[in-house]
């Protein structure tokens, strides 16, 4: 490598070879002079990022306690048709305060989602706009059990008054969750069961076969 600056061609090779040789020098530098940290520092850090990961995840381990607690709320607990006979009983007097018409009350299709059976019903509610939706502002709150999918409001076709009938879709949830049960049962390997026996010390039984089943409350698919 030749750094030259006597003929015209060679200055500007040679500058820039001597600007690399400085930037070089510079980093190495920095390098050496650059402070090393302890192990006691290295430790501190990371006590520090774990101290703050705990933190975030105890954190969102309260929003999701609140979260379920807020959610219990607002399920229903029981069979699907306990639940839609409360649910129809608690419109049905709803209606008849406000002197409305409940007709065409239907369950449809029961849905099961993560953890809840979803269990929808359609029904009609026939009377003054104003009234109408205060019942259907009643569902519309943080603490109604249950949910308005979708409204269709239209003037009512059996009455000359300004009646509207509206098609209200509701659903109402049932928390399912798994119930572990245990049972025993005898082995169907009885041959292997008397050979162990005869292994086993005087006075000590074989050991019962336990069978986990799990089973889901909440009710079942289905229709009614």
């Amino acid at each position: 490598m030749n750094i030259s600056f006597k003929r015209p061609e060679d200055v500007l090779p040679s500058a820039l070879i001597l600007l690399a040789l400085v930037i070089l020098a510079v980093s190495l530098g920095l390098i050496l002079l650059a402070p090393v940290q302890t192990k006691a520092a290295v430790d501190k850090s990371h006590k520090n990022s774990l101290r703050k990961l705990v933190n975030q995840i105890s954190d969102l381990n309260r929003r999701a306690d609140g979260a379920q607690k807020e959610a219990a709320t607002r399920l229903w607990t029981g069979d699907p048709e306990t639940v839609s006979t409360s649910v129809l009983g608690s419109l049905t007097n709803q209606a008849n305060s406000l002197s409305l018409k409940v007709g065409a009350f239907r369950p449809q299709r029961i849905v099961q989602v993560d953890g809840l059976t979803e269990l929808p019903f359609s029904v009609q509610i026939t009377g003054p706009y104003t009234r109408v939706r205060k019942v259907l502002a009643t569902y519309d709150t943080a603490t109604s059990k249950v949910a308005i999918r979708s409204v269709q409001i239209a003037s009512s076709a059996q009455s000359s008054t300004y009646d509207v009938t509206a098609t209200v879709q509701i659903s109402a949830y049932i928390a399912t969750q798994p119930v572990v049960t245990m049972s025993t049962a005898p082995s169907t390997k009885t041959d292997a069961k008397a050979k162990d026996a005869k292994r086993l010390p005087p006075g000590v039984n074989p050991p019962r076969t336990v069978i986990v089943t799990t089973t889901h409350t909440g009710g079942a698919n289905g229709s009614r």
